[in-house]
């Protein structure tokens, strides 16, 4: 079950991450149309979801499955995650800052995660 658990929480990650890599390609000027949609970042990205997708569908329900563990059991604590994982990303790779605001958002997605495992 904590195989399963691990594997959805990297998914999760990876999800956030090719987030902050479209985002990242977005900020960028193109010389054209096509280079706008068809790029490293943006291409990568997308195979990041795809991963993601193929990881919390495959691999982490089915682990999850095998000892009963229902779906709706974790999936919003372990989703939350991406509300927390994507803005520290964007800090890290983009630059970005952190209003208060956000801050404060984290901080209660983080309490309620910690509600929710105890």
């Amino acid at each position: 079950m904590i195989k399963g658990i691990i594997v959805w929480i990297c998914s999760a990650l990876i999800s956030s991450l090719a987030q902050v890599l479209l985002k990242k390609s977005a900020n960028r000027q193109y010389k054209s149309l096509l280079r706008e949609y068809v790029n490293v970042p943006v291409v990568t990205a997308y195979a990041m979801y795809a991963l993601s997708l193929v990881l919390t569908s495959v691999v982490a329900f089915s682990i999850l499955a095998d000892h009963g563990v229902p779906y709706s059991s974790f999936s919003s604590a372990i989703e939350s995650i991406r509300y927390i994982a994507t803005p520290v990303f964007g800090v890290l790779l983009l630059g970005e800052s952190i209003g208060k605001r956000r801050i404060l958002g984290i901080a209660v997605i983080i309490i309620g995660i910690l509600v929710f495992i105890s």
